[in-house]
């Protein structure tokens, strides 16, 4: 049931309560936007548009909303039809439905037309256009009866458990079952009547069982909403912070004990307060003139400070009142440390006192200099009483190893301070570290393009987190000043003409200058055919590695109706082409090597292929992935049973895959298979396996951190180990052979001991996650090119031990891990002669989190690596 807003909430929303934001966003958004989505015709750049206008209209309305006359949700629908008829208004548009709903095959539509007396086939249940329907549908129901369809259908949950969840007695839930049944089924039909004329639902009817189990089928199939990517949901963020921060303004003021009113006069006064200190440090400083000149005639210096300390003030409250300070209050909630620090380089007092009112309280011990800094401008002659010396002191305090080095930094004497303000005052404009031009695939360039940095996961444990935003010049031009050394993303969004999102993993250097043009030429053109109907309307990628989230470069774009599509700034390489489908997950449609020339051009028209198992008795499951170690947003390709024992896989697209067969004792068989193209029906025998088998048990000793496994020398088996809840575990009649203990860390498969099972019978083996995950040390490795420009294909390894350890570079670097001691590092790549160098391991954990002493950043085609 939806969750209920009172005023109280709405309040902290629109204050910016980190919790009441990501509750309101997890609870709208999806459903949002997709209703959003199909009102435009499952255009998600016009969704997303869209989407953001709905909640920023709707934030400011938000404070005259009645949590007594309906719920939030109603009021939000409400909301957005008023904003959706603006917006299509403006872009001359109708509401619409994706014009696909009105080519369904006849044997599609004949089959929904029986939902109520006869069982749904695959080809209903796999047809991605029925797909969106059910999404349609879903979303134009009350939140309470989507729910309980959601954990009914979906989720398969029991009555008594939803009764339970939900609050509800057992009959309530059973009565609100059926009208949500009937809602959702009115729904589904009148957007299959609207899209396809003459259509109508069939009067015979069966059993509520049998329509129950259609139902099921159409639910549990279907990913109940469109999603939106992390970047998509922080653009949608920052428009509701916005909005929210214009509607508080508006709240009535009877409510003197609200979180969000004291916490805002609290910062007003702290800053009011702040200004009085600074005004009154200034008219006592006025006693000591500075200079020899201003002592020439002391009582007319008096007179004119008496004269103009009074304007001097009113300018300062003007600031406090003004955009800027409440731009600074908008970066400290949002946690913006890097915008904060810029605001202490070059605001007005008002708003560096509040920059370091925050910083205080976010930053770590590198904003201290800076801090000083401003001390020394505003505060020369004062005591240790002052905003930036109290946000130093909050720092130290939490960070007390950095007190030590602050204490040790001796101050400038006192006839150095008019140097130390030149030197702050200098850098009026700094020279930029990243820099570049944005181009089209005419090599025109693409103003006002939305270009941004963003964290690069490699030194960090989330990532994503945006460092900086610009916009290109009239020119295609961008530039972003002062970037830390660091391993970031730099993303660029071109919304004219057919939206592109391109991406490339850099690594800024201070002092050093890196230029990264975007887009223009080469120009990669091509058009995707699948079993001869065009994949119209969807999106693709382009990346040089298969998991998009760790490529050095990727873009993204859009088909047109005939499934055309153009990438541009792509230079000669191997790169992946993938799309995006219905279920949220990329499907590989081939695999192109670009050619060194202006313009190259690619058909991929696809005819896929059922592939065949034979008889196997003893297989319980079976799956084509890409990878061994395949990410999460990565398509597998499920067999489905036919004709007693046989699985069959359908609709798969040609190229290489790994065939991962799971037998009914648990362990699976991998192997590496080509599907050619034709004919239509291929048959794989799987590879044999010994018919001898073992026993292998033991304890684990303490937690494991990572998922282990056994694995063979050419991993063409894969048995997973895991404790029980005594920390036991068993694993019965596995196949004799010699093993490995294993796991994948950061992509990189990682051998721990061998076992070998050829010759006993039955084992015994404790294990010590903790002892194996300190026989490793990590290194990360980023390979990039004289400018900073990570380089994708650039190989890895180390040599000096017993093994040599292997690894690729990808947009979050290499990873390889090997025994503390003395190694040779060595990266070849095409362009560059091979570089070697002397690397020492240092003691450490395998899981280690990533830090300056087990990072190197190789810089290709420079005389002196760093």
């Amino acid at each position: 049931m939806e969750k209920t807003w009172n005023h109280k909430q709405i309040r902290l929303l629109l204050g910016g309560d980190g919790d009441a934001v990501e509750q309101f966003l997890a609870q709208f958004v999806p459903v949002i936007y997709t209703w959003s989505y199909y009102q435009v015709g499952a255009d998600a750049d016009i969704a997303l548009d869209l989407t953001g206008d709905i909640f920023s209209q709707a934030i400011q309305k938000l404070p005259s909303f009645d949590p007594a006359q309906e719920t939030l949700f109603e009021w939000l629908k409400k909301q957005a039809a008023l904003s959706r008829d603006e917006v299509l208004q403006v872009r001359q548009m109708k509401p619409q439905r994706p014009w696909a709903w009105s080519q369904l095959p006849d044997e599609v539509l004949c089959g929904l037309s029986r939902f109520r007396s006869e069982l749904l086939d695959e080809n209903i249940l796999s047809n991605v256009y029925v797909h969106e329907i059910v999404q349609a549908a879903l979303v134009e129901l009350n939140a309470t009866d989507r729910q309980l369809l959601v954990h009914r259908f979906c989720n398969l949950d029991t009555i008594e458990n939803i009764a339970e969840e939900m609050n509800f007695g057992i009959e309530d839930i059973q009565n609100r079952l059926y009208r949500s049944r009937h809602s959702f089924k009115r729904e589904f039909f009148k957007l299959l009547a609207a899209a396809n004329n003459g259509f109508a639902e069939s009067g015979d009817t069966g059993d509520i069982e049998l329509q129950d189990t259609n139902l099921e089928k159409l639910l549990s199939t279907t990913t109940i909403y469109q999603t939106l990517d992390n970047a998509q949901m922080d653009t949608i963020r920052e428009q509701l912070m916005q909005a929210a921060g214009q509607a508080a303004l508006s709240l009535p003021q009877e409510t003197p004990h609200s979180k969000i009113i004291i916490t805002v006069a609290a910062i007003f006064i702290f800053i009011a307060v702040i200004a009085g200190i600074y005004w009154q440090s200034r008219n006592d400083s006025a006693d000591a003139p500075p200079t020899p000149a201003s002592q020439t005639d002391n009582t007319e210096q008096a007179s004119e400070q008496k004269d103009t300390t009074p304007k001097v003030r009113q300018r300062t409250q003007d600031d406090i009142d003004g955009k800027e300070l409440k731009q600074v209050f908008a970066l400290g909630q949002e946690g913006n440390i890097d915008a904060l620090l810029e605001v202490l380089k070059s605001g007005r007092f008002a708003s560096q006192a509040a920059a370091a009112h925050f910083l205080g309280k976010l930053a770590d011990p590198s904003a201290i200099d800076l801090l000083r800094q401003a001390e020394e401008q505003w505060y020369p002659n004062a005591s240790r009483e002052n905003p930036f010396a109290d946000a130093i002191g909050q720092i130290l305090t939490r960070f007390p190893d950095a007190a030590v080095a602050v204490v040790e930094d001796p101050k400038p004497e006192p006839e150095e301070k008019p140097d130390t303000k030149k030197e702050i005052k200098k850098p009026v404009v700094p020279a930029p570290s990243i820099t570049g031009l944005v181009s089209d695939f005419s090599n025109q360039p693409v103003a006002n393009a939305v270009v941004e940095l963003t964290e690069n996961p490699l030194f960090s444990n989330v990532g994503g987190r945006k460092i900086a935003t610009v916009r290109t010049t009239p020119n295609g031009q961008y530039q972003f000043s002062e970037i830390d050394d660091q391993c970031v993303f730099l993303t660029c969004r071109v919304s004219a003409g057919s939206p592109i999102i391109f991406t490339r993993s850099l690594w800024s250097q201070k002092g050093s200058l890196c230029v990264a043009n975007i887009g223009g030429k080469p120009v990669l053109t091509g058009t995707v055919i699948i079993d001869g109907l065009p994949l119209a309307g969807r999106k693709l990628y382009l990346s040089d590695t298969l998991d998009i989230d760790h490529a050095s470069f990727r873009q993204e774009t859009m088909t047109d109706a005939d499934g055309n599509f153009t990438f541009s700034g792509v230079f000669g390489g191997v790169y992946s082409v993938m799309h995006e489908g219905l279920d949220n997950r990329l499907h590989r449609l081939g695999t192109i090597e670009m050619a060194p020339r202006d313009i190259f051009n690619v058909n991929l028209n696809i005819e896929t292929v059922t592939v065949i198992l034979p008889d196997q008795p003893n297989i319980s499951n079976a799956i084509l992935d890409y990878t061994l170690d395949a990410p999460n947003n990565l398509n597998q390709i499920r067999a489905s049973l036919i004709e007693g024992a046989v699985l069959q896989f359908l609709n798969v697209i040609p190229g290489s895959y790994v065939l991962r067969v799971k037998l009914d004792n648990g362990v699976w068989l991998q192997q590496n298979i080509e599907v050619e193209k034709g004919p239509a029906e291929q048959m794989i025998q799987p590879d044999l396996i010994s018919e001898e088998t073992s026993i292998l048990r033991g304890r684990f000793l303490n937690a494991t951190p990572v998922d282990l496994f056994l694995t063979t020398i050419n991993q063409d088996i894969h048995i997973d180990i895991a404790p029980g809840a005594d920390g036991s575990y068993e694993l019965e009649s596995i196949p004799a052979d010699i093993y490995s203990l294993a796991a994948f860390i950061k992509g990189q498969l990682i051998e721990f001991t061998q076992i070998d099972l050829q010759s006993e019978a039955e084992m015994t083996l404790d294990i010590d996650p903790a002892e194996m995950m300190l026989a490793y040390s990590p290194l990360n490795v980023v390979v990039t090119d004289a400018a900073g420009i990570v380089l994708s294909d650039a190989q890895i390894w180390l040599s000096g031990g017993d093994d040599i350890v292997t690894a690729s570079s990808t947009g979050q670097g290499a990873f390889l891990a090997a025994a503390a001691g003395s190694y040779t590092l060595s990266i070849a790549h095409s362009d560059y002669p091979t570089k070697n160098r002397e690397v020492i391991l240092k003691p450490s954990s395998l899981i280690a989190d990533t830090n300056s002493e087990n990072t190197l950043v190789i810089r290709l085609g420079t005389v002196d690596t760093p």
